[in-house]
């Protein structure tokens, strides 16, 4: 019986006036529907785990990357478990302490690393993982027994426990239909726990490179930063990478992981003209040296410039407007709601990873243009029309907001970022051992930041940044009267 439950009952069982020759009859009574009720929870979590992993196996052939083929599984329809009721907080808590799992922060950690790693004409050397299957092949008895170090309530861990542990499969082909089997590994696909579940599981496999040379920025090794299961080990030489590569594979085998040495790519990031070639191996196999990779949406280049992103994202904005232009070119709509469509439609496909682009002349041209271009098809304004840019605007009943939205949203980012002074600050602000290379600078994106700012140094903008408030009235005052 537990005490303390008891002791909780017989005060209740005072405050309301029970006899006592009745009261421990009552807390007992109590304390048997409370049993009962938790054993009737526990056992529909069981049921409702055991019915969802019924796999309808179809005869559908799909070609895979490799050449080779093979089926599909459909899943049937199962309860689902709703994923609030589950607390994310204590595992959010633990990836917090390990800050190479940088989470929604990794575009600005990967491209402030790429920024001062060519400030000081310095080659950066990154490998892209790849692992095949990732999130099938994660063993249960494993993650359960991380998330038993983790302070998680106990309703919330049999819940996690009844999802992974107790759920069965049958394999149907046509009319014939397997035993069912218990289910011992891998994470549910689409379920908001499994890249929190798989980042905790890929922590074990990253601690043992942790003391391997990457990186060296404020006297901070980095050697990878994630987000779930897409890594990157970063180093400054070609013998580190394969180092680390290595010791990944290793630990990743022993974790039941496999790295896929066909999608796997390395890249190396420099000022260079003519890239240096860079054999890197898993295992027996020399993997593919990319010169773009497509990286949490963003293309990352081996010039470690933005022009490719941006050109990327304004022919997908574009191509996005030409789907919805019998809504856009309505004039039986008022331009201001069109405006808005632009906006939430439009506009939310072209910024996408705007917080970390370095902007030059020529992209902001370019992004200018696009922005026009949106306009004068709204309008329907050909370019027989002769009318100039300002003339457009007027017509628009608008003014040009693109490039004041870009650095506003640059602004805020970076804010939060010096402001939660973790590993991504460091990356930041952070000295790298290096000397500067000959020839003009290439412009940096805190240096246009605070250009538009109106802030003579960078170093001035990061240490007023500290302040929220003062900040956040800073870039409205800039959004008012910026460029």
């Amino acid at each position: 019986m537990d005490t303390d439950l008891y002791e909780k009952l017989s005060t209740m069982a005072e405050k309301l006036r029970i006899p006592e020759t009745e009261r421990f009859k009552w807390v007992k009574e109590e304390i048997e529907r409370a049993e009962r009720k938790e054993k009737e929870e526990k056992d529909r979590d069981e049921r409702a785990a055991e019915r969802a992993m019924k796999i309808e196996l179809k005869k559908l052939e799909q070609k895979s990357d490799n050449g080779s083929t093979g089926s599909k599984s459909i899943l049937g329809s199962r309860p689902k478990i709703p994923p609030f009721n589950i607390k994310e907080d204590e595992i959010d808590l633990f990836l917090e302490r390990f800050e190479k799992q940088a989470q929604f922060l990794q575009w600005e950690k990967s491209s402030q690393i790429i920024e001062r790693s060519l400030e000081i004409n310095k080659d950066l050397y990154v490998c892209f993982i790849d692992y095949t299957k990732a999130f099938d092949r994660v063993r249960h008895e494993e993650i359960i027994t991380i998330l038993q170090q983790l302070n998680i309530d106990g309703k919330d861990l049999r819940i996690i426990k009844n999802i992974y542990w107790e759920q069965k499969a049958a394999v149907r082909v046509e009319e014939e239909t397997s035993n069912y089997q218990n289910i011992k590994r891998g994470v549910r696909q689409g379920c908001v726990l499994s890249p929190d579940l798989f980042s905790l599981y890929s922590e074990m496999i990253m601690r043992q490179i942790e003391d391997m040379e990457g990186l060296k920025i404020g006297g901070h090794n980095i050697n990878n930063i994630r987000y779930a299961d897409d890594t990157v080990l970063t180093a400054d030489s070609e013998e580190k990478l394969q180092e680390l590569l290595n010791k990944v594979v290793e630990e990743s085998k022993n974790k039941g992981l496999e790295l896929n040495s066909k999608k796997t790519e390395s890249m190396i990031i420099t000022r260079k003209t003519s890239i240096p070639k860079c054999e890197i191996k898993i295992e027996e196999n020399t993997i593919k040296q990319a010169n773009s990779f497509k990286y949490l949406g963003t293309q990352i280049t081996s010039d470690g410039r933005n022009h490719q992103e941006i050109k990327s994202r304004i022919a997908q904005a574009k191509a996005s407007f030409q789907q919805m232009k019998s809504i856009m070119t309505n004039i039986k709509i008022s331009i201001a709601v069109r405006k808005r469509l632009l906006e939430t439609f439009i506009e939310s496909v072209l910024l996408y990873g705007c917080e970390t682009w370095t902007i030059d002349e020529r992209m902001k041209s370019s992004l200018e243009a696009t922005e026009m271009w949106f306009l004068r098809r709204m309008m329907k304004i050909p370019w027989t029309a002769k009318k100039t840019n300002e003339e457009v605007l007027t017509e628009a009943q608008t003014t040009r907001q693109l490039m004041n939205k870009i650095r506003k949203r640059q602004a805020k980012f970076v804010g939060h970022v010096i402001r939660r002074n973790q590993l991504e600050h460091l990356v930041t602000t952070g000295k790298f051992d290096g000397k500067r290379g000959r020839g003009r600078p290439r412009e940096k994106m805190l240096d246009s930041l605070a250009d538009w700012m109106n802030i003579e140094k960078p170093s001035e903008m990061i240490r007023k940044m500290s302040c929220r408030d003062g900040w956040r009235s800073m870039i409205a005052h800039a959004s008012r009267h910026g460029t």
